[in-house]
């Protein structure tokens, strides 16, 4: 990799500072969001599987650098659980629900009788080290199957590229 320092520019109208840059080149620092892909659905699903089951809420990016991270952020609007002292689980996958496990840190337990219903939000900064287009899924599962564990109403899935 090459690298430029330079002390500093002349010829910059005062208190310009804009970098033009070739057509197809691409500057960036650090901590830049270089890309949004987004996804929403209503869809709802409904599981007594105490396995993770896909959500259909999914999104993919092609990185444009190794060095890039993901950072996914999810927003479930419901999450129910239809029975008492038991829980339901929403966790980010690399790929599908038989990929790689990323975060299950959207875990909701219910301590009432009933149908309890409470929206979710999970983030996570991956970092798959790749250029290849990475494929991100939310599952959600119960700890009893006897239980049913739903997501419904508006669901998105916001993956950024972060520069690395």
């Amino acid at each position: 990799m090459s690298e430029l320092s330079v002390g500093s520019l002349s010829g910059l109208a005062a208190n310009s500072y804009v970098i033009d840059v070739a057509s197809g080149s691409l500057l960036t620092q650090p901590g830049m969001i270089l890309q949004v892909i987004h996804f929403d659905t209503g869809t709802t699903t409904s599981t007594t599987s105490t396995s993770y089951v896909d959500t259909s809420l999914t999104a993919t990016i092609t990185p444009s650098a190794t060095s890039s991270k993901i950072l996914i952020q999810v927003q479930v609007q419901s999450l129910s659980q239809n029975n008492t002292a038991d829980a339901s689980k929403l966790a980010i996958f690399r790929g599908t629900v038989a990929g790689t496990e990323l975060d299950s840190s959207a875990f909701v337990y219910f301590n009432r009788t009933g149908t309890n219903i409470v929206g979710q939000n999970l983030l996570f900064l991956d970092t798959p080290s790749t250029t290849s287009a990475q494929a991100y899924t939310v599952g959600i599962k119960t700890d009893n199957a006897s239980n049913t564990a739903s997501v419904s109403g508006k669901q998105n899935i916001v993956l950024m590229e972060v520069a690395g």
